[in-house]
């Protein structure tokens, strides 16, 4: 089975954030402690995962988070 994942939405207390990840390459790159394994730790959650590893910053701000997939 083949899953191709078109875009990450995180329901922030004060904005909506949205990763595009309709590519057929996504390089997630930047600073120290700016959310890059968040986002995989979302994306592994919205997958199935038990849990979710939540860092403060998720904690404190993430409402909810929406996985579209093709």
């Amino acid at each position: 089975m083949k899953i191709r994942l078109r875009r990450l939405e995180l329901f922030c207390r004060q904005s909506v954030e949205v990763l595009d990840l309709d590519h057929k390459v996504v390089v997630i790159r930047g600073p120290i402690n700016t959310g890059k394994s968040s986002a995989l730790h979302l994306i592994d959650f919205c997958l199935g995962a038990g849990t979710l590893y939540q860092t403060e910053a998720l904690r404190k701000e993430l409402l909810s988070v929406r996985l579209e997939l093709d």
